[in-house]
């Protein structure tokens, strides 16, 4: 997963096409989401089970940290990739993504109600109705 976003950085031209977001955008959004996404894996796993033991990042783990997960979303989220695009590229089974894509929606969509200014209001706008499954009007988001 390292190389994947090493791939596709921060300045590169192809993760802004890629996430939707400018650099600055991102890292800004990061930030705030990270706060959800580390929080819910302090008290919970994947299944949404309480946590026995304290989280740790393992070897193994499929996301190195928050960015990871918000990179993987918004991937997903922009690029309309399907489940089994999503596993081939960061090496994971269709289950796994579809667990991780609903907690990541989640949580993204906490980061959006909770976290004021943390995108520019129409992107905010265009991504909460991309998570909560409305259809988007392009032709009136761009003429407000």
């Amino acid at each position: 997963m390292d190389v994947l976003l090493e791939k596709f950085s921060l300045q590169n031209r192809s993760f802004t096409k890629l996430v939707g977001l400018k650099s600055s955008e991102f890292e800004t959004l990061q930030s705030a989401f990270s706060k959800y996404w580390e929080g819910y894996f302090e008290t919970y796993t994947l299944k949404k089970e309480s946590r026995q033991r304290r989280s740790t990042q393992r070897r193994n783990s499929t996301f190195t940290d928050s960015s990871e997960a918000l990179f993987f979303v918004l991937l997903y989220l922009n690029n309309h990739a399907t489940q089994e695009e999503l596993s081939k590229l960061f090496g994971i089974d269709q289950p796994r993504v579809s667990k991780y894509l609903q907690l990541a929606k989640q949580l993204l969509a906490e980061t959006f109600q909770k976290e004021k200014g943390v995108l520019p209001k129409q992107k905010k706008e265009r991504l909460n109705a991309i998570i909560e499954g409305k259809k988007i009007d392009y032709f009136n988001m761009i003429n407000q």
